[in-house]
């Protein structure tokens, strides 16, 4: 594992309500494994591109959100495999 900030792409799904903290994004498939800043500035380019009717953000994954989703993704290989 790198202990680095990887980089997404998501797309916008809905502004935030009261109480909520931010704007509701989703990881958007085939752009959301981690990569550098430069990758995912390239990678929103294309997306922009390719689907106009949506709207997407670059997005960093910082290192807690990282060891996080990965401790997650063991325990549901481990929970699969018995």
């Amino acid at each position: 594992m790198q202990f680095e900030d990887d980089w997404i792409v998501q797309r916008f799904i809905r502004l935030g309500r009261r109480g909520e903290d931010e704007d509701i994004y989703e990881p958007w498939a085939g752009y959301d494994t981690g990569m550098s800043k430069d990758a995912a500035l390239q990678a929103l380019d294309e997306c922009e591109r390719q689907w106009p009717e949506h709207k997407f953000r670059a997005h960093r994954v910082r290192m807690h959100e990282k060891l996080a989703s990965e401790a997650i993704a063991r325990a549901r290989a481990s929970a699969n495999n018995r």
